[in-house]
């Protein structure tokens, strides 16, 4: 499983991959910009969780995942 944490304040998300990292096996990736996650996800085949807010500051969690979805499917995967 491709996990990503897209959050504004390192402080917060960094503890929150290394806590993912400690207690499964899932691999997981960290943003803190809408840009940094999107280019993060042109570099795995599936985003198959995104922990991010629906609201804040500078972007708009849904449209992330849209986004993030579209090029999932660009590159030919339907799921």
């Amino acid at each position: 499983m491709q996990l990503l944490i897209v959050h504004q304040d390192a402080e917060v998300g960094e503890p929150l991959v290394a806590m993912v990292k400690e207690y499964t096996d899932n691999r997981c990736g960290f943003a803190t910009s809408d840009r940094a996650a999107l280019d993060w996800a042109r570099g795995v085949p599936r985003c198959s969780l995104l922990l991010t807010h629906l609201h804040r500051e500078g972007g708009n969690g849904l449209n992330l995942g849209a986004q993030i979805r579209i090029g999932e499917t660009a590159c030919g995967d339907s799921g």
